[in-house]
């Protein structure tokens, strides 16, 4: 069974849309009997890669208008490689001048983003993690705020100039950081950063995702506990409806026009640390060649928590 899970957050509704495709158990192992989820990257450059992987990275514009984006809602969207890991699916954002790859784990329960630093010890780079921790000191645009700039309801330890975050979760990790501001962007080739952007007009190409580069306001962790030593991402990407998420940064700084993103999950058998893809997450609203059906919206209520979060 191959199971594809899409999900839309907006400023006003909530799009929560599930499709099932059951194979015949005789033909279980026949790809052509199985719904085609979407393969990423699904853009690349028509010089790289023969004709036959080009055909295949390009299936998802087979149902759609390959000439325009399709979001439905905005004529500026983005997206972006979604990868499968413990029970969680995660996204690339490099981060830093020159970027350096963390990938986050996409909750949509919080909004806060958080990774491991050069301060942090034993927290899981180059082991348990897809990549080493990141390194401020080699980034020429990483800003630690001070006390005077703290943005996330934060306080400053006794006699220490930095913006402390500790965040806890009910099943027992947690993790420790300080407040912090770098440029960022996410998605783009998995394997290799990106200082210019190729000048395409393709939200689909991987390439063009530094044009969406931003200032970025995350917690740069000192300290984790729990599964956030031992599981595949780096860290994680508050995508709540909360000023501080990342969605909504992107938004105040002028790089979307709808407040919006959706998340269109699909699930592998065999996954590793080098990237099973297993999906997209589009940002500015969502795009109809991801569909089979059209979508269907709910309103989101008083359900959310103070913070702005949701549980789905």
């Amino acid at each position: 069974m191959k199971v594809l899970l899409m999900m839309m957050i907006s400023s006003s509704v909530t799009l929560f849309f599930l499709s099932v495709s059951v194979a015949e158990a005789t033909a279980r192992n026949n790809n052509n009997n199985i719904h085609n989820l979407p393969q990423f990257p699904l853009y690349r450059r028509e010089n790289e890669g023969n004709q036959e992987q080009r055909r295949g990275r390009r299936k998802l514009l087979e149902v759609g208008d390959s000439s325009s984006s399709s979001s439905g809602k905005s004529d500026v969207i983005q997206m972006d490689a979604l990868y499968q890991g413990y029970g969680t699916h995660y996204v690339d954002l490099w981060v830093g001048t020159p970027p350096q790859r963390q990938t986050l784990i996409v909750g949509t329960d919080s909004h806060i983003a958080g990774f491991p630093c050069s301060e942090c010890i034993n927290c899981g780079g180059g082991s348990y993690h897809t990549d080493r921790d990141f390194d401020e000191r080699e980034s020429s645009s990483f800003e630690k705020l001070p006390c005077t700039e703290c943005e996330t309801g934060t306080r400053c330890p006794s006699g220490k100039d930095y913006c402390d975050m500790h965040v806890a979760y009910q099943e027992g990790s947690s993790w420790y950081a300080y407040e912090a501001k770098d440029m960022v962007y996410a998605g783009g080739p998995h394997n290799q950063s990106l200082l210019h952007d190729d000048n395409g007009d393709s939200d689909l190409d991987p390439f063009h995702a530094v044009k969406f580069s931003f200032k970025f306001l995350f917690g740069c962790q000192t300290r984790l506990t729990g599964l956030f030593l031992t599981q595949i991402a780096d860290g994680i990407l508050g995508m709540n409806k909360n000023k501080a998420s990342f969605w909504s940064q992107m938004y105040q700084q002028e790089l979307l026009k709808e407040q919006s993103f959706s998340l269109c999950f699909s699930r592998q058998d065999i996954f590793d640390k080098k990237g099973t893809q297993a999906g997209a997450m589009t940002l500015g609203g969502y795009d109809e060649r991801l569909h089979e059906t059209p979508a269907m919206f709910t309103p989101m209520g008083n359900a959310s928590q103070p913070d702005g979060s949701y549980y789905f």
